[in-house]
């Protein structure tokens, strides 16, 4: 995410670092501003390790609960897919578990239309994929408590 294109060298490019600080610190709208900037970043230059880095910020923002940033992860994590290289298969099938897991866990709580989703996700998934799904999704589940 930090190319010569969002440091700040250009008028009206994106600096992420102006908004670290408080994202590290748990500031929703830090996390939710790098997220969205980075994945634009991403998409605008093809630019996967972006879109991985706009990925970190959407989960942290998702970790607090709210479905409008728990649905902006999940599509972060479709546009990451959709970036990465058909060689990729490792990150391509995690990327199908996380988005596996976290609808499961929103289709338990009732979300709309999230079964649907399920479904279809997971008729296009690997077995292998479906597998890692059930594990991301226990630990989502664990709170350490």
């Amino acid at each position: 995410m930090t190319t010569r294109a969002n440091t700040g060298e250009r008028s009206g490019s994106f600096n992420p670092f102006r908004y670290l600080s408080a994202a590290a610190a748990g500031d929703i709208e830090a996390q939710r501003t790098i997220a969205e900037r980075g994945i634009a970043h991403a998409v605008e230059h093809c630019d996967v390790l972006a879109a991985m880095d706009a990925a970190v910020f959407a989960r942290l923002a998702a970790a607090h609960g709210m479905r409008d940033d728990q649905g902006r992860l999940l599509s972060i994590l479709a546009i990451v897919g959709d970036l990465a290289t058909e060689d990729e298969v490792d990150l391509r099938e995690s990327l199908a578990a996380e988005s596996l897991a976290l609808i499961s866990l929103l289709a338990d709580d009732g979300e709309e239309c999230a079964d649907q989703f399920l479904l279809s996700i997971a008729e296009h998934s690997t077995p292998t994929a479906v597998e890692l799904s059930k594990h991301l999704r226990a630990a989502m589940l664990d709170k350490g408590e």
